[in-house]
């Protein structure tokens, strides 16, 4: 396993270990759902795109997006606040949703989802935009859908072809040791904008600081740079 993406489990089992591939697929974050973290999505509506409304057009990356749910979560929320806030120049974007997981990014690439409960209930303002079957299958209308580009890949050796403008790696830090969480944040923000946001959770702001981030409030898992010059 490659020394920058280091897991957990690779601390206990020998290089040659059969038992490495079963940890490798079972122990990937898989959790998600619709508009799980509202703290993300909030402050997304309220806040970052506030902020970038300027640019004229957006670029994401969902990294680590597992069954795409969090993907189509961000691209339905950034295209309704699109339509709500006509006189802002932002007007386009595009969300690169990738994971290592091959059968993960085939469940976004088919773009169905049986969903229940508060998944039901958190999509109710996004009716425009969805199909729901009897609560339980809902699928993506196309002028969203077409928004989001699945990818499948580790986003450690993810090549910088572009800047992003907000990125979004939920979960995937808490399976790795601290010192590796720190080295996969460090090569993340290479692709983020001087301008742009990441959200990121178990990593401390001491630690964001010293690689020059911030959090952009007290609590907030949002961070940008602290000079936005270079």
């Amino acid at each position: 396993m490659n020394e920058m993406t280091r897991h957990v489990y690779d601390a206990t089992l020998d290089a040659n270990s059969d038992r490495k591939g079963f940890f490798a697929s079972s122990t990937l974050v898989t959790a998600t759902g619709f508009f799980r973290l509202q703290d993300l999505y909030k402050t997304l509506s309220d806040t970052v795109l506030l902020e970038l409304k300027d640019r004229g057009s957006v670029n994401i990356w969902s990294a680590g997006c597992s069954d795409g749910r969090e993907a189509y979560s961000i691209a339905l929320l950034i295209h309704k606040w699109i339509q709500q806030h006509p006189a802002n120049n932002l007007c386009r974007f595009e969300l690169r949703a990738s994971d290592i997981t091959e059968s993960m990014i085939q469940i976004g690439l088919k773009n169905e989802y049986g969903i229940g409960g508060a998944e039901v209930d958190r999509l109710k303002e996004y009716a425009a935009y969805i199909t729901i079957v009897d609560n339980k299958l809902v699928s993506i209308r196309n002028e969203v859908k077409r928004k989001i580009k699945f990818i499948m890949e580790d986003i450690i050796t993810h090549q910088v072809s572009k800047k992003y403008d907000i990125l979004i790696c939920t979960n995937v830090l808490f399976y790795y040791e601290m010192e590796y969480r720190k080295k996969i944040v460090t090569k993340l923000i290479k692709n983020l904008d001087p301008h742009g946001f990441i959200y990121l959770e178990s990593i401390g702001s001491r630690f964001m600081r010293s690689i020059g981030l911030e959090r952009i409030s007290p609590g907030n898992h949002f961070f940008r740079f602290l000079d936005r010059t270079r």
